[in-house]
């Protein structure tokens, strides 16, 4: 089959599901670069392309999956977040812009306290709890960052967090050895309790110690960060 011709027919397929013409162009290109591997301007330079089988059942595949509601991050299995390329599945949410860009401000800002803080981190390890961690594209990001940060990521559910604890695990970022974050399995809304006994998701290390300085600590000064909605997200705090 021809470029052109299975750019004109998964146009078609998701007509209905994707409306807005530019929305759906953009996830063609995506496909074409995703499933066809071709640079995306391809439809233009080189419609009458000869398409391999498989690749066109591939393509044709994504494009009714899309039409019938699934998220293309679902299907590819990866999300951009912060530069860097994560592992999604129905089990996470799929990371959005507005999160990218209130972990980029949360990264400039411990930048900036650190800068600030006269030595007070050569003291204090400086430590970073992620609750509801999810794929972990948080605290993976935040702890890739900020290398000599202690970061930890906390879950109530197994599924998201064997996908957090398996990102990069094929060595696909260069950097994710210069900080690795740690998981686990915690139900926050149940309290200090959930503390109790607790293990490392992976490596069997207690997290009493982290929980006692990150959250029960007497803290001299707190500040909190509002995403694009206005929601408060991220907080700071310095002993």
């Amino acid at each position: 089959m021809k470029l052109k011709q299975l750019i004109d027919l998964a146009r078609l397929m998701l007509t209905e599901e994707y409306p807005d013409l530019r929305e759906r162009d953009a996830l063609v290109s995506s496909m074409v670069v995703d499933f066809l591997h071709l640079p995306g301007y391809a439809i233009v330079t080189d419609p009458f392309a000869d398409i391999p089988e498989i690749d066109a059942s591939a393509f044709l595949d994504c494009a009714g999956r899309l039409s019938e509601g699934e998220p293309y991050q679902y299907i590819t299995g990866q999300c951009e977040f912060g530069g860097r390329v994560f592992s999604v599945a129905p089990g996470v949410l799929i990371p959005r812009p507005e999160t990218e860009y209130l972990c980029r401000l949360a990264v400039e800002k411990i930048r900036q306290m650190r800068s600030n803080s006269r030595g007070l981190y050569e003291r204090d390890k400086l430590r970073i709890l992620d609750l509801c961690t999810g794929s972990g594209c948080i605290a993976w990001t935040v702890a890739l960052d900020i290398p000599d940060a202690e970061v930890v990521g906390l879950d109530v559910s197994e599924d998201a967090l064997d996908i957090a604890c398996r990102q990069f695990a094929n060595g696909s970022t260069p950097d994710a050895q210069n900080g690795h974050p740690r998981f686990a399995l915690c139900n926050i809304l149940h309290g200090p309790s959930c503390t109790s006994g607790l293990r490392n998701w992976k490596d069997g290390a207690s997290l009493d110690d982290f929980f006692a300085a990150a959250l029960f600590s007497r803290f001299s000064r707190c500040e909190t960060l509002n995403d694009l909605a206005d929601k408060p997200r991220f907080t700071f705090a310095v002993r």
